[in-house]
């Protein structure tokens, strides 16, 4: 509705004039001053940036490290991993992979770009992406539950959204990316960001793994 996506718009303005607000482009995030009714919008928030450090570091060597990795650095719906064909799925030439889309019509597909750091990943683990969802949930969810983090492979679908917008990476692109219907669906997601997150820690955090518009 338009109501909807008039939150949807004020949500994604409130969060970059605070960002320009944090890094002092500007003195006052002027979105402050507007009076908002008292409606939220409840959604699932990805992971923070130590979560995400507890994370990579607790997965390192298990045999579902390279399915989180691509799930982490591609936004892929948690049962797409299961369609994906590293043989005939992947542009090496121009490092994009194809995703066939599970909210679509059957032969429908979208294209994410990835980094040559990714594609080397699925190409020296593809027997990694022949896990079961169920199986790669489970395992994830025991290697949490001892770092008392919420599991979810959703989760890693929204940290991939923030996370681009973090790097700065235009949200028109990131909705693409996501097979998003519309644009307000992925600025939905960045009404849980964290302020303090910068480019920087991305990029330290992942290297050469995530895309970098």
């Amino acid at each position: 509705t338009a109501s909807r996506k008039k939150d949807f718009i004020g949500l994604y303005l409130n969060a970059c004039l605070q960002k320009a607000e944090d890094i002092n482009l500007i003195t006052k995030n002027p979105y402050k001053a507007v009076v908002k009714d008292k409606r939220t919008i409840n959604i699932r928030q990805g992971y923070n940036l130590a979560e995400q450090k507890q994370i990579l570091q607790a997965i390192r060597g298990q045999d579902i490290e390279p399915a989180i990795l691509v799930y982490l650095c591609t936004g892929i719906r948690k049962n797409e991993l299961s369609t994906f064909n590293v043989k005939t799925d992947i542009d090496r030439e121009h490092n994009i992979i194809k995703i066939k889309s599970e909210k679509k019509r059957q032969d429908s597909y979208r294209l994410i770009d990835v980094t040559p750091a990714l594609i080397a990943i699925i190409d020296n683990n593809p027997q990694a992406l022949q896990l079961s969802t169920d199986y790669i949930y489970r395992k994830l969810k025991t290697i949490l539950n001892k770092l008392n983090i919420r599991t979810g492979l959703h989760l890693l679908r929204h940290t991939y959204a923030t996370n681009h917008f973090y790097l700065g990476t235009p949200v028109k692109l990131v909705s693409s990316w996501l097979g998003h219907e519309t644009i307000e669906l992925t600025q939905n997601i960045y009404t849980h960001i964290d302020r303090t997150i910068t480019r920087e820690d991305i990029i330290n955090l992942y290297g050469d793994l995530y895309y970098k518009f």
